[in-house]
């Protein structure tokens, strides 16, 4: 009896551990409603398992989806360590991945010729660019991108 239950247990833990799928932001959930100045709960869920290390991701808030070709208009929020096996002794300058971003305010002169802009209910994308490895040999790092749409300085 107690053998099926084990059993039952590993099967729910198996189903919830392979829901998160690596490479996917887990927060903020899609359609969130954000405010300029406000902290926004922020949560990724990193390429890791045996033989795959995950090294550095980099967030950053676009007007547009990301596309192969042209530009953007956003904000960059930073490139942070990820974590991944720092029992190897590798080096990992960056921050600690954060758990909440702070959305910017646009309508704020950036600086230089710059100048702000106004918008409300605008959709956005959180952008998050992972570098990871395997046990394979590659030439340089695995790069995935993860996006997310959000709603900035929604009214409703």
């Amino acid at each position: 009896m107690l053998a099926y239950i084990h059993l039952a247990l590993l099967s729910i833990v198996a189903t919830v551990v392979s829901a998160q799928t690596a490479g996917t932001i887990i927060s903020p959930a899609p359609g969130t409603k954000i405010k300029p100045r406000r902290a926004l709960p922020f949560a990724y869920h990193v390429h890791q398992d045996y033989c795959v290390s995950s090294h550095n991701i980099t967030v950053a808030l676009t007007t547009q989806p990301p596309t192969s070709t042209g530009s953007n208009t956003g904000h960059y929020f930073g490139r942070f360590a990820t974590g991944s096996y720092p029992a190897q002794g590798l080096p990992n300058p960056n921050p600690p991945v954060p758990s909440a971003l702070v959305m910017p305010d646009f309508s704020l002169q950036p600086g230089g010729f710059g100048t702000g802009a106004t918008a409300s209910n605008l959709p956005v994308y959180i952008n998050v660019i992972e570098e990871w490895n395997t046990c394979q040999p590659t030439i340089g790092n695995n790069i995935f991108v993860s996006t997310v749409q959000v709603v900035y300085n929604a009214t409703a």
